[in-house]
């Protein structure tokens, strides 16, 4: 899921590449997927962020993100991740700079 015109077709042209290449029976959950399309399972800093926060999502795709949902799970995949991603809080998209902690 994302909006055209605000994520870059490089990103969405990568994620239907590595989605294409996957073989597998079934996806269970969202975690099969995303050990099945990450750049490298030993970076220390991810490259997929998930959540299951609606809200988190929807900022997500509004800065430029590509959500990536599977059925019958919660948590949503978002690429590209950035360190930063991993940082915010709950409040960060509701709350003013100040005030979100």
């Amino acid at each position: 899921m994302y909006i055209n015109g605000v994520v870059t077709d490089k990103i969405v042209d990568e994620v239907r590449n590595r989605l294409s290449r996957i073989d597998i029976d079934g996806i269970l959950e969202s975690d099969y997927m995303e050990e099945l399309i990450q750049d490298s399972a030993y970076s220390p800093f991810p490259t997929i962020y998930n959540s299951e926060r609606p809200d988190v999502i929807a900022a997500e795709i509004l800065e430029g993100k590509l959500a990536i949902l599977v059925d019958g799970t919660p948590h949503v995949l978002v690429v590209p991740a950035l360190y930063i991603s991993s940082m915010h809080s709950a409040r960060s998209t509701s709350s003013g700079p100040i005030s979100a902690r």
